[in-house]
């Protein structure tokens, strides 16, 4: 699309409505470019004169359309950019982390554990009997639970603990900076607060088990080591607490 030029912006009838401001300024000329990109208008570019009321040349009608030009391909890739840095990590469903962002910000803050010198705790959360809650309720009561499972630790945990959907009815929690027995603690409030709060179609309460470890770090073990030893552990106690009594935490090795 060519670029629109004014050569007496001040008389120009299409700009009566403007005329006041354009006194103001002291523009005498105009000349608007819209900025393309794929067929898709990104914005639109405008450049005046104030010294005299003369007409664009072809040279300053081909720099400006060069010029729109680029800063749409650049605006489009910095919008394309800032999405693909964020739509990945969030679970749509939950509105959580997703397992991928888990992971790397699992290696970061054990890396800071080990650093400064303080301890980390995991826990894993599951749902029980989601299969039998979906099947009697149907998929979106199913997916209702979750999202306000989701909700529920996003809201409750303390800053800086850092919340994700691990995959399906199960979440993982780290919590930096936290001993043992706090997490304990912590997640055990977690538990009994979904239980009081989360319900299925029917009104009945949900039950949430849930497994909390505490990193190993010793300094002669690498990180990716101490990652997948507490990941594993973790996930142990998670089983450990459905197997027992369900509806509970458990810590260690139960």
């Amino acid at each position: 699309m060519d670029p629109v030029a004014i050569a007496d912006a001040i008389n120009d009838s299409t700009l009566a409505g403007c005329k006041r401001i354009l006194e103001y300024f002291k523009i005498q000329a105009l000349m608007a470019c819209p900025m393309i990109y794929k067929s898709q208008l990104i914005g639109l570019i405008l450049i005046h004169r104030c010294t005299s009321r003369s007409g664009w040349s072809d040279q300053e009608r081909t720099l400006l359309t060069t010029v729109a030009g680029h800063i749409a391909v650049a605006i489009s890739n910095a919008q394309q950019m800032s999405v693909d840095q964020t739509t990945p990590i969030i679970d749509k469903l939950t509105g959580l982390y997703n397992r991928r962002f888990f992971g790397e910000r699992l290696s970061a803050e054990l890396t800071n554990a080990q650093q400064q010198n303080y301890p980390l705790c995991l826990a894993f959360l599951s749902v029980e009997h989601f299969e039998k809650i979906s099947d009697t309720y149907g998929h979106t009561a199913g997916d209702k639970v979750l999202h306000t499972l989701g909700f529920l630790l996003r809201t409750n945990l303390r800053k800086g603990s850092v919340v994700a959907r691990f995959r399906g009815e199960e979440f993982v929690v780290i919590l930096p900076n936290t001993r043992l027995e706090m997490a304990h603690q912590i997640m055990d409030h977690i538990r009994r607060l979904a239980e009081r709060t989360i319900t299925t179609d029917s009104g009945n309460p949900i039950a949430v088990s849930i497994g909390v470890r505490e990193a190993s770090l010793p300094d002669q073990q690498t990180l990716g080591v101490a990652q997948k030893e507490l990941i594993q552990k973790a996930h142990e106690s998670l089983y450990h607490a459905k197997r027992s009594s369900q509806n509970s935490v458990c810590s260690n090795s139960c």
